[in-house]
């Protein structure tokens, strides 16, 4: 019976291998000509190295679409839904299933051509196995601000990049109680 339970516990232990999900705090991403980068940062993980927090991974295929409503002419509006899927981390070089999508919410056109910063989600499941942290999933629920850049070609819009930079939150509020601090010190001396 022992054998049994023991054997038992072994192979349910075997199937949880993905078990351990991370959620992303911030990270960085880029995005051209159908495959790119994505830097998520996770603080619950620890991967050593001198970006404990971080794992470099490229995705080698991505389906995108742009959605202008009424047209993709000045003025009018414009959404991208974003698919990838192929990921491997640059590390190892260990491949992740599972996939990523990005959308933004609509933006006017402003211009026929240029950099536009839209709002975007990011949603999705990676899985895969990491030798300093073992196997688990990645499951981004992420917004934020992402540059576009764009040219408009007889009504249609082709997207040459896509590119977001997120700090991690101890960072941003880092940063707020600095500009915090510096503004209190400026009204101090105005009234002093």
């Amino acid at each position: 019976m022992r054998s049994i339970l023991a054997a038992s516990l072994f192979f349910l232990s075997s199937i949880s291998c993905f078990a351990t999900s991370y959620a992303v705090q911030g990270g960085f991403f880029g995005h051209g000509g159908g495959s790119g980068y994505w830097t998520p940062r996770m603080l619950q993980i620890d991967v050593g190295g001198l970006t404990p927090n971080q794992i470099p991974f490229v995705f080698s295929s991505s389906n995108i679409s742009v959605s202008c409503s009424p047209m993709c002419a000045i003025g009018d509006t414009f959404s991208i839904n974003l698919t990838m899927t192929g990921f491997k981390d640059r590390t190892y070089g260990l491949l992740f299933t599972g996939s990523l999508d990005l959308t933004t919410q609509p933006l006017k056109i402003t211009t026929l051509s240029g950099t536009e910063i839209a709002r975007f989600f990011l949603t999705g499941d990676i899985s895969g196995c990491y030798p300093p942290a073992g196997c688990f999933d990645i499951t981004p629920n992420l917004r934020g601000y992402l540059d576009v850049s764009f040219t408009i070609v007889n009504g249609q819009m082709q997207v040459q990049g896509m590119s977001y930079v997120i700090p991690e939150p101890a960072t941003m509020v880092l940063l707020g109680t600095g500009l915090l601090g510096t503004g209190l010190l400026r009204r101090r001396k105005a009234r002093g």
